[in-house]
């Protein structure tokens, strides 16, 4: 519970220190799922995603022998935290998605007015036909992603759609 703690405040060194002193091989299915979901979360934070991925794996194998719905649900909640997100379209090019990035969008530019200028992210479309400053500034940041954008390229795109 301590390691748990550490971990969930952010002291992954102390947590880590605590983990290095535990052997979980004697430790029963539950006790070996939380274990293993520690080190993914360490894992996690030090953007070590293999380690991630082999502690999810075998938190995943554990939480099977523990059959506790409730723990093999943690598992799977934590293993989709690494999961890329749907890449994200711009104009009908796609672009590799972003390491960590939960956003996803789609943006629609007017193509003689008979195309609505949107913008879709996870079930949320936003219309922006009359608000051309704000497509600007959504359609630069999307080409530029997943990089990204200086503010002079922005305050540029913003004051060219506005004297338009």
């Amino acid at each position: 519970m301590q390691v748990r703690r550490f971990l969930l405040i952010g002291r992954l060194d102390e947590a880590e220190r605590m983990l290095a002193e535990l052997d979980p091989a004697p430790f029963p299915p539950a006790l070996r799922t939380a274990h293993e979901l520690v080190v993914a979360g360490i894992a996690m934070r030090r953007l070590r995603t293999k380690t991630a991925r082999v502690a999810l794996t075998r938190a995943e194998y554990a939480a099977r022998h523990a059959n506790i719905p409730a723990l093999t649900a943690e598992v799977e909640s934590t293993a989709s935290l690494l999961k890329p997100p749907p890449p994200l379209i711009v104009s009908g090019r796609s672009a590799p998605p972003a390491r960590g990035s939960r956003s996803v969008a789609r943006i629609e530019s007017a193509r003689g007015g008979r195309v609505p200028t949107l913008v879709r992210d996870a079930g949320l479309v936003a219309t922006l036909a009359r608000r051309p400053v704000l497509f600007a500034l959504a359609r630069a940041l999307g080409e530029a992603w997943p990089g990204d954008v200086p503010r002079d390229l922005l305050v540029a795109r913003h004051l060219e759609q506005g004297y338009r």
